[in-house]
């Protein structure tokens, strides 16, 4: 069905698409609690995206049962996945919680070999970087356009000083909030912008390529509470729909 990831990998492979997986157990994407099962709020003190232990054990059951199965899919395995996101901007937590990163650490190595390459995301800033990055984890940027460049890369360099440099979430545009109107971002400043990426010499995974649809109650919320709707076209050089728009020609 439209749930089964390890036959949509296959079909990237087939395809000839790469892929860069983001299994969480975090994953933000404006899902309802970044996919995190709302089941998990039944146990009263449990504390989200930490080293609880109640909170460590539901991801263990779930990470065991997932990443067996990427495995087979790696690519030095003859598989499409070039490498994996560990949590999810993490560092915007503010929690530091370096024993729960070590644990995903260890967990991920457990189910797919020491061979792996695992990697971070956190905003460009120093403070995110301090609390969501950790040693033997590559840690990366993200950022939209109208970001000081290079700025943005020398922050990235203080956690990496060898590597590539890498924008792992550019923003092509941006989510909408109920009430309001259709966030939009300029063709033009997303293509200099990304010119200018570019030109760094850096890496960069655009973040949407494509619009989506986030069906029945997927659509997750901001604090302050800020509702996302059903559309998650995002302005994307592929809308929703799945049209080439402007913005697709000129990136």
């Amino acid at each position: 069905g439209e749930q089964d990831v390890e036959y949509f990998i296959k079909l990237a492979h087939e395809l000839g698409l790469l892929v860069i997986l983001r299994p969480g157990p975090y994953i933000c994407a404006e899902w309802d609690m970044g996919g995190l099962p709302a089941w998990l709020l039944l146990k009263e003190s449990i504390i989200l995206r930490s080293s609880d232990p109640d909170y460590l054990a539901a991801v263990d059951k779930w990470l065991g049962v997932l990443l067996p199965k990427m495995k087979p899919l790696l690519y030095q395995n003859g598989g499409p996945i070039i490498t994996m996101q560990v949590e999810n901007e993490y560092g915007s937590y503010f929690t530091c919680d370096y024993d729960y990163l070590r644990f995903l650490q260890k967990l991920f190595h457990h189910h797919l070999g020491n061979d792996v390459l695992l990697f971070t995301t956190d905003g460009a800033n120093e403070k995110f970087l301090q609390c969501g990055a950790l040693q033997g984890l590559y840690a990366t940027v993200d950022f939209g356009p109208g970001a000081n460049i290079t700025a943005a890369f020398q922050i990235q360099r203080k956690s990496e000083p060898k590597g590539p440099l890498v924008n792992s979430e550019f923003y092509t545009g941006w989510l909408d909030h109920w009430g309001q109107p259709h966030s939009t971002v300029r063709t033009e400043v997303v293509a200099s912008s990304l010119h200018d990426i570019l030109a760094h010499g850096a890496n960069v995974n655009l973040y949407m390529f494509i619009g989506g649809t986030n069906f029945a109650y997927w659509n997750g919320a901001n604090m302050p509470y800020q509702a996302q709707p059903t559309s998650y076209d995002y302005d994307a050089p592929l809308s929703e729909a799945g049209d080439l728009t402007e913005k697709y020609f000129a990136l």
